[in-house]
This record gives C-alpha cells, sequence and structure tokens, in this order.
C-alpha cells in the first residue's frame, strides 16, 4: 500500500516540477510509469495526478507573471496592447493548450497572469485539458 501510494505521490511531485521547469516532461514519466506498472485504471488514475501537480505548478507561474506584471506595468504596457485581442477567448485558447499543446502552456500561462485572466477558471480550465491529454496519453500507453 505504501509503495503504491509513493509512486502517486512522487508523480504529483515530479508533475508540479514539470509545470515550472519544461525540461521535465511529465508526458515522458506518465509513459515510462504505465509501462512499468501496467494497467488502465493506474494510468488513468496517473492522469489526473499528473494534471492536477502539473496545474499547480502553472498556477504558481501563473501568479509570478501576475506579480511580476504589476510590478512592471508601464515596460509591459505595449506588450498589453499587442495580446489585447487574445483576452477574447481566453479559456478555449487554454483548454486547446492544455490539451494539444499548442500554443505552449508555458507561454500562455504567462501571458494569462500578465492579462489578469481570472485564476480560478484558468486553473479549472487547464486541469481539464491536462487531464484530457494525460489521459489519453496514459491509455495509449496502457494499450501499448
Amino acid at each position: 500500500m505504501v509503495e503504491v501510494l509513493g509512486v502517486y505521490v512522487g508523480s504529483f511531485a515530479i508533475a508540479i516540477a514539470s509545470g515550472v521547469f519544461p525540461i521535465v516532461n511529465a508526458e515522458l514519466y506518465l509513459i515510462g510509469l504505465v509501462l512499468a506498472i501496467g494497467g488502465i485504471p493506474e494510468a488513468l488514475l496517473l492522469a489526473v495526478v499528473i494534471a492536477a501537480g502539473q496545474m499547480i505548478g502553472k498556477g504558481l507561474l501563473f501568479l509570478t507573471a501576475r506579480g511580476a506584471s504589476k510590478r512592471w506595468t508601464p515596460k509591459l504596457e505595449r506588450f498589453r496592447l499587442r495580446v489585447q485581442r487574445w483576452r477574447s477567448a481566453p479559456y478555449s485558447v487554454t483548454f486547446v493548450s492544455a490539451a494539444v499543446g499548442l500554443p505552449p502552456l508555458y507561454l500562455l500561462t504567462v501571458l494569462a497572469g500578465i492579462l489578469e485572466i481570472r485564476f480560478r477558471m484558468f486553473l479549472l480550465v487547464g486541469f481539464a485539458g491536462r487531464t484530457l491529454r494525460f489521459g489519453t496519453i496514459g491509455l495509449l500507453a496502457a494499450l501499448a
């Protein structure tokens, strides 16, 4: 029981790191882990755990960008005006980015923080997209 719980806690920690540091690849980690432990239920549970951890990491990044934008507002005002058109559809773009990876979720997270998108909605929509992404990857790995 402790060993199984450790896999999920460790995966959660790896996912938080991957949400902040793009060099930590959660997708490859998930594939390797699912191939090692096998099973569709385990793959889907890991997908949810990794999606939650990654969105916590993205939340930290979001809040950091939001704080930095308030500090450097005069320098960012021209940039804000350029990306203002994106503000009309932030949640659909967030979902697509979280599920597909284009535009990169890391970049989108920083932009969402700067543009002051609603934090809770960003996390919920991002979690839905990440769960879809990791669920699909985990399921395909379990079926391999």
